[in-house]
């Protein structure tokens, strides 16, 4: 189902992101390649950073299903972000998904800090760049405050949005928690944005070259059932060459 909310344009930039999966680590100290991160960081900005200034991140227990972190990663991978205006590069980043929350590690005593939103208006890891849609935009957006990923940025954008979902249940050894991922897909469009799920709702938002699009699914083998966030963007990215 296709649904148009009245938006305001962000200043998207990007270019198409593929989605990898990670396999989650189990220390939660700052080790291996976590060191390497926080070591390069500090060698670039020094622990007197501005992005300190945040509270203290404090981690779920281990869940025997999943985890808080997008591609389930609970390690530290240098990153790029925009902080307070300015870019800084090689910073340590973890993405606790579930709180919606950007952790980084202090260098001298390794807390973990969670870096503030309404300062980190960027971030760049493992390739994907993220947004964050603040509550004055969300009001005009309807779209929920939080980061998004930008999967494809043209006279069209593509959009992902991360959640997960914490479920508990018990048993004779005691409470089990589980973390399901829910991906969400948002195409923008001549000042609207719509929430897409698959193959039938993007043609409906490109409708004017439904037929072209279609063969170019075809001619390409594109399929939506093997990679979601690519076949959005593809579509969106032909969609702009058939329409500029």
């Amino acid at each position: 189902m296709v649904k148009p909310v009245t938006t305001i344009l962000l200043l998207l930039c990007g270019v198409l992101k593929l989605q990898a999966q990670s396999k989650p680590a189990d220390s939660a100290l700052v080790t291996g390649a976590n060191s390497y991160a926080v070591a390069y960081f500090n060698k670039s900005v020094g622990q007197q950073s501005e992005i300190y200034n945040g509270a203290e991140y404090i981690a779920l227990p281990p869940a025997v299903q999943g985890s808080p972190y997008w591609q389930d990663k609970d390690t530290f991978t240098s990153s790029a972000i925009k902080y307070n205006g300015t870019w800084y590069n090689g910073v340590p980043l973890m993405f606790d998904v579930f709180k919606n929350q950007i952790v980084t590690v202090q260098p001298v005593n390794n807390y973990r800090i969670i870096l503030q939103q309404y300062l980190l208006s960027d971030f760049i890891i493992a390739d994907h760049h993220f947004v964050y849609v603040n509550e004055a935009d969300s009001v005009k957006q309807q779209l929920k405050p939080a980061y998004y990923d930008v999967l494809y940025s043209g006279k069209t954008s593509v959009l992902s949005h991360y959640s997960k979902e914490r479920s508990e249940s018990t048993n004779i050894h005691g409470v089990e928690v589980r973390f399901i991922d829910h991906v969400n897909y948002y195409i923008i469009k001549d000042k609207v944005v719509y929430n897409v799920s698959g193959k039938g709702s993007v043609l409906k938002v490109f409708k004017d070259k439904k037929k072209e699009l279609n063969a170019y699914l075809s001619a390409n083998a594109i399929k939506f059932n093997d990679n979601k966030a690519l076949a959005i963007s593809k579509l969106s990215a032909y969609y702009d060459q058939l329409t500029r």
